[in-house]
């Protein structure tokens, strides 16, 4: 762990006699002080004159500590700079990038990562200078410091964790150091989380608002009728065809508590692959709840919430239909809550797991269809290129711009489903696979899952909620905003929301070390005297033998320099409290100084502008 003993700077022979008190006495220094000179040349941390026989200038002024501390401001500005960075990451516009492209950031996640080290890196260095600048203030100061400090910053990492442990327990250093130690060891639990943090961050096309297009958009207004067209059959054999994504924010797709159904602008003008168009909509939220009613019976369908006056008209219907899969829905209007209630029947499946055939159990949802408002939508298209296979994708909301007329929502649903209170087949479009309108119900398309049902129902309410309002609305023939993606442009985000918490930890860590050495290295800034020397005596393995090979009291020497000795047996010997200064017996001179390492009591400051050996 330790060097040997370099060559002593002069050629007077100083040899060891050790007492049984462990006393060391040295050939021809009887009478001296126990203080340690020696002439050196003077570390960077100070401006130097040259003089004859080794003489140095000590000569610090505020510009030289500055440049010292500059890595103490550089990490704070950067890491202040990294806290705006993450936080437009974790918005939702993220961090834009102009005249950029794709694919010049295709290891995005590679310079990201370099970036984070790059700061972790400056942010080490600054922890390493704030901590030399305060220990060598301390070992400067008028009652000195133990100098074990210049060991503890000289040590690895693992070794400063373990380090106080081997001090003992009556040390005044042990506590400082077992926090400085702490301190380091969170900076570098830290520097994990960069490399989670790489993964999370991609890069996407910006897109802007370019040129007009013609559109059809749906409003709530002119005469209230229903024009007859689509039905729901016609819908049950365009619902293979759909996308989830282009039916709005649907249960069976992700994870939130209800669906909320998007009715679009849609296109009639030709387009490309993956053109946008934002024009004005309607958003409509759906919720359903499923329970099996134990049999057919009028009371226990009472208590699934059907009104009871609907309730002979439903099990007509429902016996009606038989085994084969339908629905039977009854229509109701909640004036308190102003929406829109489905109580709706299944037959043909057996999500309730009855063994009773006399009496089967009976699946019965209640779908409430609400918060109808009007909105501005963004749809996404997709096509080969050709105008007859341009199909909707995706459907997203750019604002929501206030509540919608709920009668014209009514008016949709009882157009579409034909009546208040009906029955509907839903017959099978492919052999062996049920009705697609029931396909968010399903893990395999062959049978309903009890587990997907109610989410299920969802998306078949808000296709038939769709055609509905397609059936209903007034159309309009209207010019919509193409939105195109920007060549010269891309956008910075994160794609997880742990992403933002993972770099939220990692940026408050790393401001808190700034911070911290920033606060370790003010004492460097406002004393009156030079303290170089003893931050090089800190961090400079070499100077530090060079200041301990000379005469020091109570056997320190003889300790540090014993052959394969064990750490543990050489840290307590140099955890004295000493001072690095100015001998006394130069302090009179005004020209000539001896830097000493002795007793504080036998030691001054060192003075700006004075030639030390």
């Amino acid at each position: 762990m330790f060097s040997s003993k370099p060559p002593p700077l002069s050629d007077k022979k100083a040899s060891f006699q050790v007492d049984g008190n462990q006393k060391t006495k040295f050939e021809g220094d009887e009478d001296k002080e126990p203080v340690l000179h020696t002439s050196l040349s003077l570390s960077s941390t100070t401006s130097s004159a040259g003089g004859k026989d080794g003489r140095k200038e000590l000569n610090e002024s505020l510009y030289t500590r500055l440049m010292f501390l500059k890595y103490n401001f550089i990490a704070l500005a950067c890491n202040l700079l990294l806290l705006a960075f993450f936080l437009a990451l974790s918005s939702d516009a993220g961090f834009k990038l102009t005249n950029m492209t794709s694919s010049m950031l295709s290891g995005t996640s590679i310079i990201f990562l370099a970036l984070l080290y790059a700061v972790h890196a400056i942010n080490f260095h600054a922890l390493r200078n704030g901590s030399a600048a305060y220990f060598g203030y301390l070992l400067c100061r008028k009652g000195g410091y133990s100098i074990i400090v210049s060991q503890f910053l000289q040590d690895s990492l693992l070794s400063k964790v373990t380090f106080a442990s081997k001090l003992s327990f009556r040390s005044p250093s042990r506590k400082l150091l077992t926090r400085v130690a702490m301190l380091n060891l969170f900076h570098a639990l830290v520097s994990i989380l960069p490399i989670a943090l790489a993964v999370y961050i991609v890069s996407n096309p910006v897109r802007i608002d370019m040129r007009t297009l013609s559109c059809l958009i749906y409003t709530q207004d002119g005469p209230l009728i229903d024009r007859g067209f689509p039905t729901l059959e016609v819908e049950m054999g365009c619902a293979e065809y759909v996308f989830g994504t282009s039916l709005g924010f649907l249960s069976s797709e992700m994870p939130i508590p209800y669906s909320t159904h998007i009715l679009p602008p849609q296109i009639i003008d030709v387009l490309d692959d993956g053109s946008t168009i934002i024009g004005g909509g309607f958003l409509t939220d759906v919720q359903s709840t499923c329970t099996c009613a134990p049999t057919l019976v009028s009371d226990d369908l009472v208590d699934t919430g059907i009104d009871a006056s609907l309730v002979a008209q439903m099990q007509t219907l429902y016996r009606r239909l038989g085994n084969e899969l339908g629905v039977v829905n009854a229509l109701s209007y909640n004036t308190s809550g102003e929406n829109a209630v489905v109580m709706t029947m299944i037959s043909g499946i057996d999500t309730c797991y009855t063994t009773n055939l006399t009496w089967p159990s009976v699946p019965v949802c209640k779908t409430i269809i609400g918060n109808h408002r009007k909105g501005t939508i963004v749809a996404k298209f997709m096509t080969d290129g050709t105008p007859a296979s341009i199909a909707l994708k995706s459907v997203d909301v750019r604002s929501e711009d206030g509540p919608a007329d709920n009668t014209w929502l009514m008016a949709a649903l009882t157009n579409i489903l034909e009546g208040s209170v009906n029955s509907h087949v839903l017959p099978k479009v492919y052999p062996g696979a049920i009705n697609p309108m029931l396909w968010w119900t399903t893990a395999n398309m062959q049978g309903v899952n009890a587990a997907f049902l109610s989410a299920g129902l969802e998306t078949f309410w808000t296709m038939v909620l769709r055609a509905g309002m397609q059936r209903t609305f007034t159309p309009h023939n209207q010019f919509c905003t193409q939105n195109q993606v920007d060549p010269n442009s891309v956008v910075l985000t994160f794609d997880d929301s742990t992403a933002s918490l993972l770099g939220n930890i990692f940026v408050a860590g790393q401001i808190l070390v700034s911070v911290v050495s920033l606060l370790m290295s003010l004492p460097y800034l406002i004393v009156s005297f030079p303290m170089g020397v003893g931050i090089r005596f800190c961090l400079d393995s070499s100077f530090f033998r060079l200041m301990l090979q000379q005469p020091l009291q109570e056997g320190i020497i003889k300790d540090y320099y014993q052959p394969n000795a064990e750490s543990a047996f050489i840290l307590p010997t140099l955890d004295v409290v000493l001072r690095l200064g100015e001998s006394m017996k130069t302090r009179d001179d005004p020209d000539i100084g001896n830097i000493c390492l002795g007793k504080p009591k036998l030691i001054s400051n060192f003075i700006n502008g004075k030639l030390y050996l």
